[in-house]
């Protein structure tokens, strides 16, 4: 599914708090500031309150945001891994009962209520039109092929949704298998693994390679009449996940501005592309276990 579609199946109710002058701290990893910052600057100017958020690199600054200064309020984090891992160190707060079960349906919400789903970035399959003999991939595994020796360009394991893939085909495949498409991905690579997939999109639009895997983009690339794109049967792709920190100042102001995000669509739509349907429906300590092991099967197999 490549339509775009709200998460939320209604508006939240949720009571508008007395906002007082400070402003509301978000910090958020920087892959989500396209999307993100018009959101807030939009969420600012419809409440009447100051929202300050705050781009920090990497997992560690995001879970210290809670205690640092400014204190978070809400924290938006990338990844299921990042989620889980969130809620797993007491960094975010339960989200009230009514808001965490009616807003979203399961899968797009942590179980025990720590966080909700902002979007899913399904992981699509790109291909070079020109090459008119190869076959279109329904899967990511299909990729490990020999239609595709010598014709894709891989990603970098810690790169887009790589991970997130790697443990889906764990899950649904068990280890072995999964460990032989991922050497089988790595013997079609026509080139070494890029480190970004605007470098991976480039090769493919020079006709250096012919296939590859992408996030869905947040910020629509320029038509183009050389590559296409479909999505796998069963996506795997790159979680949003938003809660409110443990240590907020104004927590019901978080909340509300998290009812609001998860119930307005106010992400770019592209962005968005929330399909419940897509997002695979495990506990997500789960889903933080299957990517360790799929960091222990991406080093055994030179996967980096």
């Amino acid at each position: 599914g490549e339509d775009d579609v709200s998460p939320a199946s209604s508006r939240a109710q949720v009571p508008g708090p007395a906002f007082s002058a400070a402003p509301l701290v978000v910090y958020a990893s920087p892959a989500t500031a396209d999307a993100l910052a018009p959101a807030l600057a939009a969420y600012a100017a419809e409440a009447g309150i100051p929202v300050s958020p705050h781009f920090v690199d990497g997992l560690p600054a995001l879970l210290r945001a809670g205690r640092d200064d400014p204190r978070a309020d809400l924290v938006v984090l990338v990844g299921a891994r990042a989620a889980a891992e969130a809620a797993a160190e007491g960094v975010l707060r339960p989200v009230a009962g009514d808001l965490a079960l009616e807003v979203l349906p399961p899968p797009l919400r942590d179980p025990d209520g720590m966080w909700l789903a902002l979007a899913f970035r399904p992981a699509l399959i790109a291909r070079d039109v020109r090459e008119s003999a190869l076959p279109v991939a329904e899967d990511y595994a299909a990729l490990a092929e020999p239609a595709f020796a010598g014709k894709l360009c891989l990603g970098a394991f810690g790169s887009g949704a790589n991970a997130a893939i790697v443990a889906d085909l764990i899950d649904t495949l068990g280890t072995r298998p999964a460990e032989r498409v991922v050497r089988g991905w790595l013997a079609n690579a026509a080139l070494p693994v890029f480190a970004t997939e605007a470098d991976l999109r480039s090769a493919i639009g020079a006709g250096r390679c012919a296939a590859g895997v992408v996030l869905a983009p947040v910020v629509p690339p320029p038509e183009t009449s050389v590559i296409r794109y479909n999505a796998a049967r069963a996506p795997s792709g790159e979680l949003w996940a938003a809660g409110v920190s443990r240590h907020a100042g104004r927590p019901d102001d978080a909340r509300a501005l998290l009812a609001w995000l998860v119930s307005e669509a106010q992400l770019p739509a592209a962005g968005r592309r929330v399909v419940a349907a897509d997002l695979p429906a495990r506990h997500p300590a789960l889903t933080g276990a299957l990517v360790e092991e799929a960091a222990r099967l991406a080093e055994r197999a030179g996967y980096r």
